[in-house]
């Protein structure tokens, strides 16, 4: 706790008033006026008393600790979703015997926008509570806490500013953004699937577990009927079939520079990790197990868990995750999932292609595809596009033009290279591309593959 006391407005304009007394008590002095001497005696009672007024107030101020004076409590989230305005509540008391009007400042995390414009000013009467709501939002990940709360009031005699720093922590968690899946969770499988944008798809081929017997409707399939069921209830028994169950999912997650990009507030790798986590909450709420490896910086193996209540699981292994400067080396990424993951699984790499990769991306695809299916979530650059667009005025835009160009073809050639290998593509920008993950996930699951 730390306490600064400096002169007020009042007791600077004394202090003036005194000088202008003290200058013209001297001049009177020197020119001799019969009244300069009882005039300097006045103003060395007046100065006396004046400085034991600034004492007196300098003291109490020194005493009365702001803690003391002042309860505050606040009241926020223990967990906040990056990039959404979160409120936080604050209630000051003044505990005093007499008003006091003062400001308040939060100190917040450098990683934490102020939504509204401090300082709050207070005012309150002795023994009154005031209510304070701001709103906050986080931009980066991670564990942080509030430290300090600042406190500016006035002596009780309005002579000094006290200006006094409070101790009031409270640790906090930034996560992805969490709350989309609150959303979610509230709503019917089909009421999701239009949320998310996904696209249902006929299923096809034997990849389905049986649900349940129903009536039979029309343009149900007659290869469906149950004839047995159908000759007891002596009415056509139809059989009910759900995707296939008890699959497992696993997120290949890169870390690394490719995923630094900014295109809106959220870097590629916010993004990214929002749509893992929409994509897990999914998959375990259509009964498969789900498990997450990072790889380029960022060593981490989450083992499968099940059930949708386990998506906490997930997020408070996933959270603090950062991007880092490394370059991804899908290879040794591949052999670090292959000794992890010994069951066939739906491997998904989410990622940012550079065409510069692109052996070493093929060389890991192929390794994986030898026990596992494989699909790439990939991000879309829309600086690349944009470069493209852009008319071409001077030999600086023809060659950016150009390089983009190059830049596209490649990275198309490779992504045509991946899917004429069996390899399921996604590609899409970072703001679609939980939406293009559910839509393939829901095809392989649809089409029998998984």
């Amino acid at each position: 706790m730390r306490l600064t006391i400096r002169p007020a407005k009042p007791a600077l304009a004394l202090v003036s008033i005194w000088l202008m007394v003290a200058l013209v008590t001297g001049l009177l002095r020197i020119f001799g006026y019969q009244e300069a001497a009882q005039i300097s005696s006045a103003w060395l009672a007046i100065s006396a008393l004046l400085l034991l007024v600034l004492l007196l107030d300098w003291r109490s101020a020194r005493k009365a600790k702001a803690n003391a004076l002042f309860a505050i409590k606040r009241q926020s989230p223990g967990t906040l979703s990056i990039g959404k305005p979160q409120a936080v509540h604050l209630q000051i008391t003044n505990n005093s015997s007499h008003p006091q009007s003062l400001e308040l400042i939060e100190h917040l995390p450098a990683n934490f926008q102020l939504q509204e414009s401090m300082p709050f000013n207070v005012n309150l009467q002795a023994g009154e509570s005031s209510n304070i709501r701001y709103h906050i939002i986080a931009t980066e990940r991670g564990a942080t806490a509030f430290e300090l709360t600042e406190l500016r009031y006035r002596s009780r005699w309005n002579l000094w500013e006290i200006k006094q720093h409070i101790d009031n922590p409270q640790a906090l968690k930034v996560y992805p953004d969490f709350m989309a899946i609150a959303h979610l969770d509230t709503m019917h499988d089909q009421h999701q699937s239009m949320q998310l944008g996904v696209h249902q798809k006929q299923r096809r081929g034997q990849g389905t577990d049986f649900k349940q017997l129903r009536d039979y409707h029309d343009g149900d399939a007659l290869k469906d009927v149950d004839w047995k069921a159908s000759s007891r209830y002596r009415k056509l028994i139809t059989r009910e079939y759900q995707d296939e169950r008890d699959q497992e999912v696993l997120f290949l997650l890169d870390c690394g520079r490719s995923m630094r990009s900014k295109d809106d507030n959220l870097s590629h790798f916010d993004h990214c990790l929002n749509a893992l986590l929409l994509s897990s909450y999914v998959a375990l709420r259509h009964g498969d197990s789900v498990s997450t490896m990072a790889f380029a910086g960022q060593r981490r193996f989450l083992n499968a868990v099940k059930g949708q209540q386990n998506i906490n699981r997930i997020l408070n292994g996933v959270y603090d995750l950062q991007s880092t400067l490394h370059t991804a080396d899908y290879v040794q990424a591949a052999k670090d999932l292959l000794s992890q993951q010994r069951k066939r699984a739906l491997i998904i790499i989410i990622t940012n292609i550079n065409t510069d990769a692109r052996d070493d991306l093929l060389a890991a695809t192929r390794l994986l595809s030898q026990h596992h299916l494989v699909m790439v979530a990939s991000i879309q650059e829309p600086a690349l596009k944009q470069s493209i667009q852009t008319p071409v005025s001077h030999l600086d835009d023809a060659l950016r033009y150009c390089t983009a160009i190059a830049n596209v073809n490649q990275r198309q050639q490779l992504l045509l290279q991946l899917k004429n290998e069996g390899i399921t593509i996604v590609d899409s920008q970072a703001q679609q591309l939980h939406t293009g993950l559910l839509n393939e996930y829901t095809a392989l699951k649809r089409s029998g593959r998984f």
